[in-house]
């Protein structure tokens, strides 16, 4: 039997097990200890695990398909501060103003549970897209320092999500190559989002983001 993850499903696995991630219905859970076993064989052995996907297929986590998907775990490096890699790009009013409604835009949207619509629209932004700007260029390096300075007028707790995703946007509309990535802990549970270029993280430290876990990342 074939099998896929479902769509908008993604998972991470910390030292307590697996994590997983539904974009679609915004929302964290863990499998029961039944279905982990299971899923955790198909991970580690795809190919040979046959009896483990209609378990979990039943529990709406896998869909049958004719082939059997290679369930990887995501893979992330950050090693660097985009600030201390990217300097000052100086104080730019405009710039700032537009990082903080962009934000509190996000923000907004996030609340009327459009997280997943915001997620497609930003892979869409993205597709047949050439993302040659260095982050380094003049202008990622101006978007970086407004998001930094807009966290003066916007606390920066429970909006991590909505910031990186607003600011991930600004540099894929300059055709800047960068990831928002959402990561989780376990225990005690907690989740966060960040933006990188490469391993330089774009809008928070690498030791704060080397707490979590990367579950989804694009």
């Amino acid at each position: 039997m074939g099998f896929v993850l479902r769509p908008r499903l993604h998972f991470c696995e910390s030292a307590s097990g697996f994590i997983f991630l539904d974009l679609k219905k915004d929302r964290y859970f863990r499998l029961p200890a039944r279905l982990e076993d299971h899923f955790r064989n198909l991970v580690d052995d795809p190919l040979s695990a046959g009896s483990a996907a209609p378990p979990l297929i039943e529990a709406g986590v896998l869909r049958p398909a004719i082939f059997r998907q290679s369930l990887s775990r995501p893979r992330l490096i950050a090693g660097t501060s985009g600030l201390d890699a990217l300097g000052s790009g100086g104080q730019d009013g405009f710039e700032v103003g537009r990082a903080l409604a962009s934000d509190i835009c996000v923000s907004l949207q996030l609340r009327l549970g459009l997280l997943a619509a915001l997620i497609a629209s930003y892979e869409n932004s993205k597709v047949g897209r050439t993302l040659t700007t260095s982050i380094k260029d003049d202008a990622p390096v101006r978007v970086v320092c407004a998001y930094e300075s807009a966290k003066l007028f916007r606390a920066s707790a429970n909006h991590c999500l909505s910031r990186s995703l607003a600011m991930a946007r600004r540099l894929a509309g300059l055709r800047c190559d960068a990831l928002l990535v959402i990561g989780v802990r376990a225990q005690p549970f907690a989740a966060h989002a960040w933006v990188q270029s490469g391993d330089i993280v774009l809008n928070e430290t690498p030791d704060e983001v080397s707490r979590y876990t990367p579950i989804f990342f694009v």
